[in-house]
């Protein structure tokens, strides 16, 4: 069997219908009825069970075209390595993230980056989202890794795990007595923070995007006294008794909250509860990425204990 005969197959057990997937692929259907003829002999069993009522595949058949994706997924992925290893502007990759992400994981991701692709030459920038878009814009970046609160624009989006929000409730505060708790787990309904005073990352910042986002969302105008450059910042300020805030729950606040119990998840009914990470890059050099590039960085963002739902 050929690539081009798994290609076919793969449209075909899509649509599960003959005559749109000789459209889809240009062929004539009597072909494309042959090609399946002609491997179903080779694989001596039925990949399609026909009726009145149309094509379904056998249970043999899910197996073989499981099988033919993994295979033309491989083969795509080799012809990209091969088009990088030829693409001079790709020979070093910047790859921008936040600070508190680049911490926690870049020198893992640079590792595991440079033992799959020895001819590339890695490096993560760190910043603020503004600048990360701006880096994009004027391609000093290749890729970027930031919340979905951040709009997309112009550029290929690659959508992956889920990231909880968060109140850093403020020592002390009264709010604490409206809080409730679930699986374990603390929650506290943002339009309680009207009457606080509170905290926010600068404007520009994924964070702020998300803040804002809730504040709009539990319909409160929110009494922003302080800004900080980063979510340690934020959790600062409610360990100290000064301001309330919402923020990304990431495995390093988890972390140091064990002891104070500061952190209070956003219930459910909130659509703004949680949030993804995406990576951003340029259309054109999103074609020439392998898969398994991005399924790297990806892990490692994972791994770094911040997509913790």
């Amino acid at each position: 069997m050929t690539l081009d005969e798994l290609y076919w197959m793969n449209d075909l057990f899509t649509t599960c219908n003959m005559s749109r997937s000789a459209e889809n692929l240009y062929i004539s259907q009597p072909a494309l009825s042959q090609c399946v003829t002609r491997l179903e002999k080779q694989l001596g069993f039925k990949l399609f069970e026909r009726s009145n009522k149309g094509m379904k595949p056998t249970e043999k058949g899910l197996v073989f075209a499981e099988a033919a994706k993994q295979i033309i997924r491989t083969y795509h992925d080799f012809e990209v390595r091969i088009n990088l290893m030829d693409t001079p502007d790709l020979k070093e990759i910047r790859i921008g993230m936040a600070p508190y992400l680049a911490s926690m994981c870049s020198a893992d991701l640079i590792r595991r980056l440079s033992d799959q692709y020895p001819q590339i030459r890695f490096s993560v920038y760190d910043a603020s989202s503004r600048e990360l878009i701006d880096g994009l814009m004027d391609h000093s970046l290749q890729v970027i890794v930031v919340n979905s609160a951040v709009s997309p624009g112009k550029f290929h989006s690659v959508s992956f795990g889920r990231i909880a929000n968060a109140v850093f409730l403020r020592k002390g505060s009264p709010l604490a007595d409206f809080s409730f708790k679930k699986h374990g787990r603390q929650y506290l309904d943002p339009k309680y923070l009207s009457t606080e005073p509170l905290a926010v990352t600068r404007k520009g910042q994924a964070t702020r995007k998300i803040a804002d986002a809730v504040f709009r969302e539990a319909g409160i105008s929110p009494d922003i006294r302080h800004e900080s450059r980063n979510m340690s910042g934020l959790y600062k300020y409610a360990v100290e008794g000064l301001a309330s805030s919402v923020a990304v729950l990431t495995g390093e606040i988890r972390e140091k909250d064990m002891e104070n119990g500061l952190v209070y998840r956003i219930p459910e009914t909130y659509a703004n509860a949680y949030s993804q990470w995406q990576l951003l890059m340029p259309e054109e050099i999103s074609s020439l990425l392998p898969e398994n590039m991005l399924r790297i960085i990806q892990n490692a963002v994972i791994a770094s204990n911040t997509a913790i739902v």
